[in-house]
């Protein structure tokens, strides 16, 4: 159910490429990466297309979607704000 609400909460769209997808078409990404002490809490999870996230793996979140997309000041506004 958590997860269901953290995909609404981003309003379906994946917080790395942009785009929107039907729930199904979309995973949980943990930001900070549990394989790097992050924890499983909400604040530390994001809603991802399942591409992205296959791509990012371990990788810091900010250095995947520059290296990827280039800066795009809005895309990490979002992650930002909700990892506080």
């Amino acid at each position: 159910l958590w997860r269901r609400s953290i995909k609404e909460h981003f309003d379906y769209t994946c917080v790395y490429c942009g785009k929107t997808y039907d729930l199904h078409q979309l995973s949980i990404d943990h930001v900070n990466p549990r394989s790097r002490g992050g924890e499983d809490i909400t604040t530390n999870v994001v809603c991802a297309c399942k591409r992205c996230n296959q791509m990012k793996g371990s990788q810091h979140w900010q250095e995947f979607m520059r290296d990827t997309f280039g800066f795009n000041a809005l895309r990490e506004s979002v992650v930002l704000s909700h990892i506080g």
